[in-house]
């Protein structure tokens, strides 16, 4: 089975190229429409979305060294070691570099652990916004990022106010470093601004050298995202606490066995639910620890029915912060 094409929508729905459908496969599809309707349509493609090998033939063919991504626009990038801010397009399967430009960072080393101490963060950080009406020593103008995100906060690092913003529009400017955040000439800023605009963006920062993600690693997280999914609907709680990790964190400050107990009281009402996944992106996230970890961020919509009745919905970005251990996805963090 070759896949053509594959988007998220409401129904995580595959759009496969009928051509190169093999017949078994398709009649399948029929046979389940006719036999059972639409319904057992949608669950035969939600058991693709479990397997390694669907994802697998999905990735074949994208550039997927900076992530796998189904509606990010464009990616920082920055090793804070040798300091050059690159911006990258997303475009189709291909990620095309637009621009890179020599920036000044931080002067610490290392993570940023705390307020002031003039640390430029390592990690995967969203643009929120342009910031506008600051003082001109950050020159025209500043993108702000969402530091400190979900997982700093889980580690308990402390600071805010980590930019991408320009040069002092007088010109001057004698320190080699900032206060930690990345700063650029003001041209580029504005030429990086004017693409940004409107779209989502993402800012990757590492040291040193940054691991690129494989299919292999991919795969396996998408597989293992949709089967997470699979057992949070079927009710199944040993299946889906399989995979968080022992030192599993919640944004609400909940560790595993909080968590788990808080889960066992929702399972147990054994409600109805269908949880919907749309706009997938997983990031490669760079830490000094040297530990294989990823951002998996989506957007989810969550509906859960008592007797037909509704009981509960919800709605909005969700993120996942993962890692790999002996081929298996360990979730570590959850907002």
């Amino acid at each position: 089975m070759r896949v053509k094409k594959v988007w998220s929508g409401a129904l995580s729905f595959v759009f496969i190229g009928m051509m190169g459908l093999h017949a078994d496969t398709l009649m399948g599809f029929v046979k389940a429409y006719q036999e059972k309707g639409i319904d057992s349509i949608e669950r035969l493609l939600q058991s693709y979305l479990t397997q390694r090998e669907f994802w697998e033939d999905v990735l074949e063919n994208r550039d997927i060294s900076f992530g796998y991504y189904e509606n990010m626009d464009y990616l920082f990038v920055i090793d804070k070691a040798d300091p050059k801010l690159a911006l990258y397009a997303l475009e189709g399967e291909k990620i095309v570099k637009v621009n890179q430009t020599k920036a000044l960072v931080g002067s610490k080393g290392g993570d940023k652990k705390s307020e002031g101490d003039k640390a430029t963060p390592i990690g995967v950080y969203q643009i929120l916004k342009k910031l506008t009406g600051l003082s001109a020593y950050y020159g025209p103008f500043a993108l702000e990022t969402n530091y400190p995100n979900p997982l700093d906060i889980a580690f308990k690092r402390t600071g805010h106010g980590i930019w991408i913003h320009g040069l002092p529009l007088s010109g001057k400017r004698d320190e080699l470093n900032t206060k930690g955040c990345v700063a650029i000439e003001n041209a580029i800023l504005k030429d990086y601004e004017q693409r940004i605009k409107g779209k989502k963006a993402l800012l990757i920062v590492y040291e040193g050298a940054l691991k690129y993600a494989t299919k292999d690693e991919l795969a396996t997280i998408l597989s293992a995202l949709y089967s997470w999914r699979s057992a949070w609907a079927n009710n199944d709680l040993v299946g889906y606490m399989n995979f968080y990790s022992p030192d599993f964190k919640h944004a609400s400050g909940m560790n595993f066995k909080t968590y788990e107990k808080f889960k066992t009281r929702v399972f147990t009402k054994n409600e109805t639910k269908t949880i919907r996944f749309s706009g997938v992106n997983i990031t490669p996230y760079p830490n000094t620890e040297h530990r294989r970890l990823f951002r998996v961020a989506f957007n989810q919509d969550y509906k859960a029915y008592k007797k037909n009745k509704l009981s509960y919905s919800s709605q909005g970005l969700k993120e996942l912060y993962v890692e790999l251990k002996d081929n298996q996805m360990h979730i570590i963090m959850e907002k």
